[in-house]
């Protein structure tokens, strides 16, 4: 059955968009069948018009065998087989969002498994404009954090997954770790004054840094790694 509404971006009523911090990530894919119908555009509209962060994207074309990888986890469903044929039936646009409580808020927008059901209960959610049936719904989206942190390392093995710090946070790093050394290093730039081009003196600073880091990697306690090269 097809989905139950317009299918223009412009339909979309967004919500107010916050610059909050990516305090959660989450996997979302654009399936193949919402790729063919041209809906890229529309559902990435709807992302961030709801607050979300692109952290990284890719498009991609699975294999038969990465498809079984990824859905590894549903091997015992029913289901499994159709999923995995489906899914490398064609490209697919691959996101790591982030957003505060990104898992459950994509959830939110996705929309029930079912395109039928999103018309009834959620009639704006993406599935209920732009999916068609169970397997062809449109999107897929990590349903809790352990099945985030292993599909977003799926796709993206680069993307750090610790969660960012916040400002008290920061603030202590700087206090504990930082500033020691760089009101030294301020103070040493202003005894030297190498030059009055600004791109000079943050390469002295840069290189004062780089000689006087207290954190400067030792292979055996005692050398700098430079120092055995």
């Amino acid at each position: 059955m097809a989905a139950c509404a317009d299918h223009s971006a412009a339909a979309i009523e967004p919500s107010t968009f916050l610059q909050v911090p990516c305090s959660e990530l989450t996997l979302a894919i654009i399936k193949p069948d919402a790729v063919d119908a041209g809906y890229v555009h529309d559902i990435t509209y709807a992302m961030h018009s709801n607050g979300f962060v692109t952290v990284a994207e890719t498009q991609d074309r699975l294999t038969r065998v990465r498809a079984e990888e990824f859905y590894e986890e549903y091997s015992s469903k029913s289901y499994y087989q159709q999923l995995t044929c489906f899914i490398c039936s064609g490209p697919i646009h691959v996101f790591v969002l982030g957003k505060e409580k990104a898992i459950e808020s994509w959830q939110i927008l996705m929309g029930p498994t079912n395109p039928d059901t999103a018309c009834n209960v959620s009639p704006s959610s993406i599935r209920a404009r732009y999916g068609t049936d169970v397997l062809r719904n449109a999107v897929h989206g990590s349903y809790c954090s352990q099945s985030a942190k292993r599909e977003i390392k799926y796709f993206f093995p680069n993307v750090l997954l610790d969660p960012l710090p916040d400002a008290t946070m920061a603030q202590n790093y700087f206090e504990t770790h930082l500033k020691t050394v760089l009101v030294k290093g301020l103070t040493a730039l202003a005894k030297a004054k190498p030059s009055s081009d600004p791109l000079t003196v943050l390469k002295w600073l840069a290189n004062w840094l780089q000689e006087n880091n207290p954190n400067k990697p030792y292979i055996d306690g005692r050398r700098p790694l430079k120092d055995v090269q």
